[in-house]
């Protein structure tokens, strides 16, 4: 019965991402809960079962906004780290998908602890997990955002530093192919910039704009992150024509912003 439930959840988690129809999202979180509910706590399926109950729980926060489905969300993915042996190959994925909720309960409420919760897991999850494995440049990034996050909340330097060394670490292990490498680029791209707001160095500027131009290079025509990453570079070139009066980056800089003409950097 609980490969029924939890085979039922994924038919209908998948039918929702196809046609957002929250009707299958309610019936896939409906059905995991009762597999979750049905079996043992010592049962290798529960872990996962725990894992995919808060997933489904946290994109019912984000399609409605009700804070208790984040808070259930982050209580079962802690059980599902709880259960689950540092060995076991699954828990850097369950401790990452941990600090993400809680990187959006810090976007939502702004307390500290659940940053730095946030910060400690996806740094426990890249601990845990082997040199070259395809999840590491995720971790790196994720961890990377949580701790740009982290120094706009506190303005310690050290924090920016630490997220500019993840993210560009996440870049240089992705290949050009990889379908995150431009969501990396971005991000690394917005924490030289703000370490250039910080510092006034021309360096970072530049740096950010040679990842962000890249980005935009690696971005597919259509891709709905598109004008968003080109109005981020456009922002950066602008910058830059005000520090050095070039007019060139001036012209890129209207140009690209046509399309987003507001944006914060991290996409």
């Amino acid at each position: 019965m609980t490969d029924i439930c939890a085979g039922l959840r994924i038919c209908q988690n998948n039918r929702f991402g196809r046609l957002r129809d929250l009707t299958d999202l309610e019936n896939a979180t409906l059905n995991i809960e009762k597999a979750v509910r049905l079996t043992d706590d010592g049962h290798p399926s529960k872990p996962m079962l725990l894992s995919n109950l808060g997933s489904s729980q946290q994109a019912f926060f984000n399609r409605l906004g009700d804070l208790t489905y984040l808070d259930h969300a982050i209580s079962n993915l802690q059980d599902a780290v709880k259960l689950t042996d540092n060995m076991h190959p699954d828990k850097p994925m369950y401790l990452a998908s941990l600090g993400i909720t809680q990187d959006a309960r810090f976007d939502r409420l702004g307390e500290l602890a659940n940053i730095k919760d946030a910060i400690s897991n996806k740094q426990m999850a890249i601990e845990l997990t082997d040199d070259g494995h395809p999840d590491i440049p995720s971790f790196l990034s994720t961890l990377g955002n949580s701790q740009h996050a982290l120094f706009h909340h506190l303005g310690k330097l050290a924090d920016l530093e630490n997220a500019i060394s993840n993210l560009q670490h996440a870049v240089k292990l992705t290949k050009d192919g990889h379908v995150g490498k431009p969501a990396f680029l971005t991000n690394l791209g917005g924490t030289l910039d703000t370490r250039f707001d910080q510092l006034g160095k021309l360096d970072d500027l530049e740096d950010a704009i040679s990842s962000l131009q890249k980005s935009v290079q690696l971005t597919e025509d259509g891709n709905p992150s598109m004008p968003i990453r080109l109005s981020n570079l456009g922002n950066c070139q602008t910058i830059r024509f005000e520090r050095l009066g070039e007019l060139a980056d001036l012209e890129k800089g209207d140009l690209v912003a046509e399309l987003e003409p507001q944006s914060n950097i991290r996409q």
